[in-house]
């Protein structure tokens, strides 16, 4: 089995998992195609679309409130600067809640895991981005070739950060949706809601829910 390769650019994986210390997006908010309402998470909700038409990959990302009330960089800022050597991971969108500035996410994807198990890429990009692992369930998809889905929880200690991660994967693609706010119990079900209403796409497979 293939190892990921830990040639990182420190300043890299700060600025894609610390973005909202480091970047106010909701200063793009304007620029960004946020839709609302978003019909699936009700109407008192807004959601953004993330597609690559050439891969195939997709996503629909609803947000509770409304389009006024996120912040969306999509596409990211440095969406082709990748946060490891090997396989390569981008951060393709990014989205940060304007009056909690400390709740955002991120949408991030492998297009080639180069025969590494998605569930190692993303739990040891996890660590590197100083996210402890709490508890994770799995799933299989049979209409996908070696269709593999993950819902992760996380801590970080320092800062004192749930993070919740929902990714879809194959042998080659891996799409994951990350969410993170502070440890107060109000953000549990913001996170729960956004990654179980959100709807993730890799080729040759219908949406994933």
């Amino acid at each position: 089995m293939k190892q990921i390769s830990y040639f990182v650019v420190a300043a890299i994986i700060v600025g894609a998992f610390g973005f909202a210390i480091e970047t106010d997006l909701t200063a793009s908010a304007q620029n960004s195609k946020i839709a609302s309402p978003g019909d699936k998470a009700g109407e008192n909700s807004s959601y953004f679309v993330y597609q690559d038409t050439i891969q195939n990959l997709r996503a629909t990302v609803y947000l509770p409130g409304s389009s006024s009330d996120w912040g969306v960089q999509n596409p990211y800022k440095n969406a082709d600067q990748s946060l490891i050597n090997s396989p390569q991971v981008f951060v393709k969108a990014a989205f940060q809640n304007i009056s909690t500035p400390a709740i955002y996410g991120l949408l991030r994807v492998i297009y080639n895991l180069q025969g590494v198990d998605c569930f190692t890429v993303f739990t040891q990009l996890a660590q590197l981005d100083g996210l402890r692992l709490q508890t994770y369930s799995s799933t299989s998809s049979p209409t996908i070739n070696g269709g593999k889905g993950y819902i992760f929880e996380y801590y970080q200690d320092q800062k004192n950060l749930i993070v919740g991660s929902r990714v879809v994967c194959d042998d080659q693609y891996g799409l994951e949706l990350m969410v993170v706010a502070p440890d107060q119990k109000q953000n549990g079900p913001i996170i729960q809601t956004i990654l179980q209403n959100s709807e993730l796409t890799i080729p040759g497979s219908p949406t994933v829910n």
